[in-house]
């Protein structure tokens, strides 16, 4: 999908009543590129040593971008037949590279990794660059990196929500 175009908004002049295409294309655009529904992408979910596989569970990845503007979300439920693989975790961004696209970059990542068969308990996170396609998260409760094991070993019901905003290249 294409961006939306974002238009500078243009400065009003007092008295002045532009054509309808000027209103269209500096108010009605603009709220539509913010306003339109998310688009739907598969994110990838891999491991440093065994990817995951999500099996009967559930993996989603929507995105809106207007104009430079990345806004996006990956929601993970682990099935009956989900395998956590093992090693670091690591997650796509759409299909837009970040302008931060660096290792250890672009920090506007969050979210959890919530327990939910031995809790239930949530375990917050921070996302941050790993290449220009990718990410990782640290777990803010011990400074470490998400894997199949950390912060809790994964089981039936357990979800990983993340979300972030960037500005792409």
């Amino acid at each position: 999908m294409s961006p939306i175009s974002w238009t500078s908004p243009r400065t009003w002049l007092a008295g002045e009543d532009p054509a309808a295409s000027v209103y269209n294309q500096h108010i009605r655009d603009n709220f539509k590129a913010i306003g339109d529904a998310w688009t739907s992408y598969s994110p990838a979910w891999a491991a440093a040593t065994t990817n995951p596989v999500i099996g009967n569970g559930t993996k989603t990845g929507a995105y809106i971008q207007v104009g430079k503007l990345i806004m996006f979300r990956i929601n993970i439920t682990a099935g009956s037949t989900t395998t956590w693989g093992s090693g670091v975790y690591t997650f796509s961004y759409p299909p837009f590279a970040p302008l931060d696209s660096g290792a250890n970059s672009n920090p506007g990542i969050t979210g959890f990794f919530f327990d939910n068969s031995g809790g239930p308990k949530p375990y917050g996170g921070f996302g941050i660059g790993q290449t220009s396609t990718t990410f990782r998260v640290v777990m803010a409760n011990a400074d470490s990196y998400m894997s199949h094991l950390f912060p809790v070993a994964g089981a039936v019901s357990d979800k990983i929500n993340l979300a972030g905003t960037y500005e792409a290249a």
